[in-house]
């Protein structure tokens, strides 16, 4: 699982200068499933998938254009975490990474959704 997880979070910062195509989108998909697995989070686990974050990145799209550079940098610090295995610093950055993209959301006009 760990090379899978090497292998995914290489596929994704290779698109730091490119974040906009389709590739971009599933190299992302595939990062955010390999640290779900890793987490063993059954909860996780069984939440993820219904949460539809695929709608939820279309409505933010043009804000997260802007903060693109900000989310690669918590792909890279997650990323280094697990490779490292240190999995509090992983859980941190993660927690992180999910309170800034919330935020993002909040910060939002209704009109948006």
């Amino acid at each position: 699982v760990q090379s899978v997880f090497t292998q995914y979070f290489q596929d994704l910062l290779a698109f730091e200068e490119r974040p906009d195509s389709l590739a971009f989108v599933r190299a992302r998909n595939r990062f955010f499933r390999a640290l779900v697995d890793l987490s063993g989070n059954g909860e996780l686990q069984r939440l993820m998938p219904t949460l539809h974050l695929h709608l939820i990145r279309v409505q933010v799209k043009s804000q997260e254009i802007e903060n693109q550079m900000v989310r690669f940098e918590d792909y890279r610090e997650i990323g280094e975490a697990i490779l490292q295995r240190d999995a509090v610093r992983a859980e941190a950055l993660a927690r992180r990474h999910v309170r800034n993209f919330a935020a993002v959301i909040s910060s939002m006009p209704d009109h948006r959704f």
